[in-house]
């Protein structure tokens, strides 16, 4: 039997952009942004607090995301997840170094100034369902990793 969570953390490890999904006050809205996902699947991104998917998190903070890492037909690798997001005050190093290698960037000692000069927030979704497609494997039969 196929380890679900180590296909979806190929998946995390595998994509670059997420779709994130939001509803406020003037309907639904998504957004596509760079993350990085940790061992927890815990999913972390950088943006503007005063854009629209941000001000979003803060009245509520319910999201969805779709995440693809391939789709090249007949094997497509993708996640999506439901969850909690919500700006944090802090990143550790390992997180920060880890967007700035998925962006084609190194990290440099003025990051978090750089961060704050652009009124830049970090954010962090903490999923409370994932389902993994990957159709080399289950056709299209959607598995329940969380």
């Amino acid at each position: 039997m196929a380890d679900l969570r180590a296909l979806a953390k190929e998946v995390l490890d595998d994509a670059f952009l997420m779709t994130l999904a939001t509803q406020d006050a003037e309907g639904p809205w998504a957004a596509s942004v760079i993350f990085v996902a940790d061992k927890d699947f815990n999913i972390y991104w950088m943006s503007k607090s005063d854009a629209r998917h941000s001000r979003a998190i803060a009245e509520g903070g319910k999201v969805a995301v779709a995440i693809t890492a391939s789709w090249q037909e007949n094997k497509e690798r993708a996640i999506q997840i439901e969850g909690t997001a919500q700006r944090i005050d802090s990143i550790s190093p390992t997180i920060m170094s880890a967007l700035s290698a998925k962006r084609g960037k190194k990290p440099e000692p003025d990051t978090a100034a750089f961060i704050l000069e652009r009124g830049l927030i970090w954010y962090k979704l903490t999923p409370t369902r994932i389902e993994l497609i990957y159709n080399e494997l289950f056709d299209y039969d959607r598995q329940r990793v969380l």
